[in-house]
């Protein structure tokens, strides 16, 4: 795996409509919250605040996901936080983005969610991957540079050494 593989998304979580909770039934009200993840690698974790939304919730949250790889998938579930502390949290449903098409297109829409109960249940989302700008793609040469992902890169130095440039001048680019 090459560093240029890893890449920066940004995520926007919208909001969803057509949720149902069981704070609605017994209280008349529902406190959603969003929870968006690259599954095994809990640092990647992007989440909304809990907001009533009985009718459906406008969370307008913003994240970013760094060291995003195509292969990977981004789950998001949504949850009904309860106001009993003894008590867990309300799985609401689930949705799953595959990491290949954010990385080229991005997405920006509804997204059916699953297990929830509810056929009408959606999550509003964008995802946008992120330009790497110069210095980032300079650190991710530096990157494939160490680790020997591109032939040309394969004898260069990785230090600050002026003398790296000149011995490389003769490898082509």
């Amino acid at each position: 795996m090459c560093s240029s593989d890893l890449r920066t998304i940004r995520l926007k979580i919208k909001g969803a409509t057509g949720l149902k909770g069981e704070d609605a039934r017994t209280r008349g009200m529902t406190d959603p919250y969003c929870v968006c993840e690259v599954q095994g690698k809990p640092k990647t974790r992007v989440q909304s605040m809990a907001l009533d939304g009985f009718h459906g919730v406008h969370w307008d949250h913003d994240g970013e996901i760094a060291d995003f790889l195509a292969h990977e998938a981004i789950t998001c579930s949504i949850y009904d936080q309860d106001a009993l502390a003894d008590d867990p949290d309300y799985f609401l449903g689930r949705t799953t983005l595959a990491g290949k098409q954010l990385l080229t297109q991005g997405f920006k829409g509804e997204l059916h969610m699953k297990d929830a109960g509810v056929d009408s249940a959606v999550l509003k989302l964008e995802v946008m991957p992120l330009d790497l700008d110069g210095e980032a793609e300079a650190e991710d040469i530096q990157e494939m540079v160490k680790a020997g992902c591109e032939d040309k890169s394969s004898e260069i130095e990785t230090d600050d050494d002026d003398d790296a440039d000149d011995d490389d001048s003769e490898h082509n680019d």
